[in-house]
Protein backbone atom coordinates (compact mmCIF):
# COMPACT_ATOMS: atom_id res chain seq x y z
CA UNK A 1 0.00 0.00 0.00
CA UNK A 2 1.30 3.41 -0.80
CA UNK A 3 2.15 6.03 1.77
CA UNK A 4 0.02 8.49 -0.66
CA UNK A 5 -2.14 10.96 1.31
CA UNK A 6 -0.67 10.35 4.63
CA UNK A 7 0.17 13.00 7.14
CA UNK A 8 3.99 13.12 8.28
CA UNK A 9 2.87 12.45 11.70
CA UNK A 10 1.20 9.35 10.60
CA UNK A 11 4.15 7.95 8.99
CA UNK A 12 6.55 8.53 11.87
CA UNK A 13 3.93 7.02 14.29
CA UNK A 14 4.03 3.78 11.70
CA UNK A 15 7.68 4.00 12.48
CA UNK A 16 7.44 4.21 15.91
CA UNK A 17 5.22 1.66 16.44
CA UNK A 18 7.62 -0.54 14.07
CA UNK A 19 10.72 -0.02 15.51
CA UNK A 20 9.37 -0.35 19.39
CA UNK A 21 6.78 -3.22 19.35
CA UNK A 22 7.81 -6.23 19.80
CA UNK A 23 8.55 -7.97 16.26
CA UNK A 24 5.78 -10.97 15.54
CA UNK A 25 7.02 -14.18 15.14
CA UNK A 26 6.26 -14.25 10.86
CA UNK A 27 3.94 -16.68 9.38
CA UNK A 28 6.98 -18.34 7.27
CA UNK A 29 8.70 -18.97 11.05
CA UNK A 30 5.44 -20.40 12.11
CA UNK A 31 5.20 -22.74 9.19
CA UNK A 32 8.45 -24.16 9.81
CA UNK A 33 8.14 -24.56 13.57
CA UNK A 34 4.53 -26.19 12.69
CA UNK A 35 6.23 -28.54 10.24
CA UNK A 36 9.23 -29.10 12.87
CA UNK A 37 6.53 -30.38 14.87
CA UNK A 38 5.01 -32.68 12.61
CA UNK A 39 7.90 -34.19 10.87
CA UNK A 40 9.59 -35.27 14.42
CA UNK A 41 6.16 -36.44 14.97
CA UNK A 42 5.87 -34.19 18.35
CA UNK A 43 2.59 -33.05 16.57
CA UNK A 44 -0.24 -34.62 14.71
CA UNK A 45 -1.37 -32.74 11.85
CA UNK A 46 -4.99 -32.90 13.68
CA UNK A 47 -3.42 -31.27 16.72
CA UNK A 48 -1.57 -28.79 15.05
CA UNK A 49 -5.05 -27.62 13.06
CA UNK A 50 -6.49 -28.09 16.84
CA UNK A 51 -3.39 -25.52 17.74
CA UNK A 52 -4.68 -22.81 14.91
CA UNK A 53 -8.47 -23.06 15.80
CA UNK A 54 -8.08 -22.90 19.28
CA UNK A 55 -5.55 -19.54 18.79
CA UNK A 56 -8.78 -18.12 16.54
CA UNK A 57 -11.10 -18.80 18.41
CA UNK A 58 -10.22 -19.27 22.29
CA UNK A 59 -12.47 -21.64 23.15
CA UNK A 60 -11.37 -25.14 23.78
CA UNK A 61 -14.61 -27.21 22.84
CA UNK A 62 -15.27 -25.21 19.68
CA UNK A 63 -11.35 -26.10 18.45
CA UNK A 64 -12.02 -29.88 19.17
CA UNK A 65 -15.26 -29.85 17.34
CA UNK A 66 -13.44 -28.37 14.61
CA UNK A 67 -10.88 -30.27 13.96
CA UNK A 68 -12.43 -34.05 15.08
CA UNK A 69 -15.76 -33.29 13.36
CA UNK A 70 -17.71 -34.40 16.57
CA UNK A 71 -20.16 -33.87 18.89
CA UNK A 72 -19.95 -31.72 22.19
CA UNK A 73 -20.06 -34.44 24.02
CA UNK A 74 -17.47 -36.18 22.60
CA UNK A 75 -14.97 -32.93 22.64
CA UNK A 76 -16.42 -32.48 26.09
CA UNK A 77 -14.65 -35.82 27.30
CA UNK A 78 -11.80 -35.67 25.21
CA UNK A 79 -9.67 -32.01 24.87
CA UNK A 80 -8.79 -32.14 28.38
CA UNK A 81 -6.44 -34.95 26.96
CA UNK A 82 -4.87 -32.27 24.25
CA UNK A 83 -4.17 -29.61 26.95
CA UNK A 84 -2.12 -32.28 28.85
CA UNK A 85 0.14 -32.59 26.01
CA UNK A 86 3.18 -30.24 26.57
CA UNK A 87 3.91 -30.17 22.47
CA UNK A 88 0.29 -28.98 22.06
CA UNK A 89 0.67 -25.90 24.66
CA UNK A 90 4.36 -25.26 23.57
CA UNK A 91 2.91 -24.58 20.01
CA UNK A 92 -0.24 -22.92 21.11
CA UNK A 93 2.20 -20.82 23.27
CA UNK A 94 3.95 -19.61 19.90
CA UNK A 95 0.68 -19.11 17.89
CA UNK A 96 -0.44 -16.74 21.21
CA UNK A 97 3.20 -14.96 21.21
CA UNK A 98 2.39 -13.72 17.44
CA UNK A 99 -1.18 -12.96 18.29
CA UNK A 100 -0.49 -10.76 21.04
CA UNK A 101 2.48 -8.96 19.44
CA UNK A 102 -0.10 -8.26 16.71
CA UNK A 103 -2.40 -6.81 19.44
CA UNK A 104 -0.03 -4.65 20.56
CA UNK A 105 1.05 -3.26 17.67
CA UNK A 106 -2.51 -2.19 16.85
CA UNK A 107 -3.20 -0.92 20.51
CA UNK A 108 -0.31 1.47 20.94
CA UNK A 109 -0.99 2.52 16.78
CA UNK A 110 -4.37 3.03 17.77
CA UNK A 111 -3.22 4.57 21.56
CA UNK A 112 -0.77 7.23 19.73
CA UNK A 113 -2.70 8.05 16.30
CA UNK A 114 -5.54 9.27 18.86
CA UNK A 115 -2.79 11.17 21.60
CA UNK A 116 -1.45 12.86 18.66
CA UNK A 117 -5.11 14.09 17.33
CA UNK A 118 -4.76 12.04 13.65
CA UNK A 119 -7.50 12.27 11.24
CA UNK A 120 -10.20 8.99 10.81
CA UNK A 121 -8.58 8.80 7.28
CA UNK A 122 -4.34 8.72 9.12
CA UNK A 123 -6.12 5.79 11.26
CA UNK A 124 -7.49 4.45 8.45
CA UNK A 125 -4.58 3.96 6.34
CA UNK A 126 -1.72 3.50 9.37
CA UNK A 127 -3.85 0.43 10.26
CA UNK A 128 -3.62 -1.26 6.93
CA UNK A 129 0.23 -0.21 6.01
CA UNK A 130 0.89 -1.95 9.19
CA UNK A 131 -1.63 -4.84 8.50
CA UNK A 132 -0.10 -4.90 5.42
CA UNK A 133 3.66 -5.01 7.02
CA UNK A 134 2.06 -8.12 9.06
CA UNK A 135 0.98 -9.75 5.80
CA UNK A 136 4.37 -9.65 3.85
CA UNK A 137 6.47 -11.50 7.08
Amino acid sequence: MANDGISEDCKNLIEYVRLFTFKPITVRELHELEQFYIENKLLTPRQARFCHYYDLHRNKLKAYKLTYNCSVKSANANVYRLFKNKNVLSFIKALNQRTGCLVIRYMTFSREADRLGLSKQDKYLGSEILNDDLNDM
